[in-house]
């Protein structure tokens, strides 16, 4: 026991006064610290094996049309000729699309490709991930990489990279929500007015009505076909995040707003034409509705539309609309307009309105309070 606890105090004395003793040498310490300057860095810890010396994105030549990227790059000698690399276009960490690359040849520095694209990217910030999968590669590169076990630990494959120091834009910052959301929006207000007509319409037995009776069947087939419009923009904002995800991450509560929205114009459709049925004193019509029409279970009016649709605007910074606020109603460019005398019949007139009216009010006062 004493002589190995003589070792360890010797062991420790060692380490404090004599220099390279349970710490690297100063030389090496330097190394260290330039190790991977100038690489990217890769969350688990190894030693990056391929360095990403550019990446952009390449507009299409017709518009509308898919572009391409464009990628330089340098990659270890570790790596075994014949390796199969699988490079992956990511955005807000969820991969988009993928091509795969073989190093057919023994060139090592200054590999550059061109990316053709399937199919078109939305606007924002994407990045570049590298990663070479074990059970991809042919049995030769399987024990290539086995033997570069330092490089290439089993433990951490597929040796993924990713390179956020090199952001690839499409389409400049990504574009502001707030013209798209809108449009969207715009989309179920038209689409709510067209069916609010309609219904005034049967209410005034001008449309839907025989004699003074409801035309139950072709009021229904009109709800129906309704519902096909509203489902289809109701399809439309919930795969928005999935076709425009850079303009989702932007404004993902207005988003969800967008989503209430659309389903508080489907309940109001249907308390609006309850209220054509009740008008006609016939059953509430219930008919199947397109998969994609779905409705809150809140009460809804018009105002609580309106309110919503100027808090996803305000909430996505949208400028004001032209004409909005304050209106002069006394000229044009608020100018004063010179009011005409009255005539004494008419003031006449006017008082005794007026006072017809505060003695209605007075009376009204005393009836509620006796009710009260």
């Amino acid at each position: 026991m004493q002589r190995a606890r003589r070792e360890i105090a010797l062991y420790l004395c060692l380490c404090l006064f004599a220099p390279g003793v349970g710490a690297l040498p100063a030389g090496e310490k330097a190394d260290e610290k330039e190790k991977g300057k100038g690489k990217r860095v890769n969350p688990d810890g190894f030693e990056p094996y391929l360095d990403l010396k550019s990446a952009k994105y390449l507009d299409p030549e017709n518009e509308g049309a898919p572009g391409a990227i464009r990628f330089g790059f340098d990659i270890s000698e570790d790596v075994p000729k014949g390796a199969k690399i699988t490079f992956t276009l990511v955005q807000y960490d969820l991969p988009v699309i993928r091509m795969n690359y073989t190093l057919k040849k023994d060139k090592r520095e200054g590999i550059a490709i061109k990316w053709p694209l399937k199919e078109k990217l939305a606007a924002g910030q994407y990045f570049l991930r590298a990663y070479i999968e074990p059970k991809k590669q042919s049995r030769s590169v399987q024990r290539a990489l086995k033997k570069k076990a330092k490089r290439f630990p089993a433990r951490m494959a597929p040796w993924r990279l990713l390179y956020l120091e090199d952001p690839i834009v499409v389409g400049g910052s990504g574009g502001s929500p707030c013209e798209p959301y809108t449009e969207l929006m715009d989309k179920l207000v038209d689409n709510l007015d067209e069916f609010l007509q309609k219904m005034d319409r049967a209410k005034a037995a001008k449309e839907f009505v025989s004699g003074e009776s409801l035309d139950v069947a072709q009021f229904t087939a009109y709800v129906i076909e309704w519902r096909k419009k509203q489902g289809e923009i109701q399809k439309e904002i919930k795969l928005f995040p999935e076709n425009n995800r850079a303009l989702f991450e932007q404004a993902k509560l207005e988003y969800d707003r967008l989503v209430n929205l659309s389903g508080m114009v489907s309940k109001y459709s249907i308390v609006v034409q309850k209220e054509v049925t009740d008008q006609y004193k016939v059953e509430e019509i219930k008919p199947k509705s397109h998969k994609w029409f779905v409705k809150v279970r809140a009460l809804v009016d018009y105002d609580s539309l309106a309110r919503t649709y100027d808090l996803i605007r305000k909430g996505l910074n949208c400028p004001e609309d032209e004409g909005e606020g304050e209106e002069d109603d006394d000229g044009e460019d608020g100018e004063a307009v010179e009011e005409k005398p009255k005539s004494a019949e008419k003031e006449k007139t006017e008082k005794k309105e007026k006072a017809e009216k505060k003695s209605g009010k007075k009376k009204t006062g005393k009836k509620a309070k006796k009710e009260g």
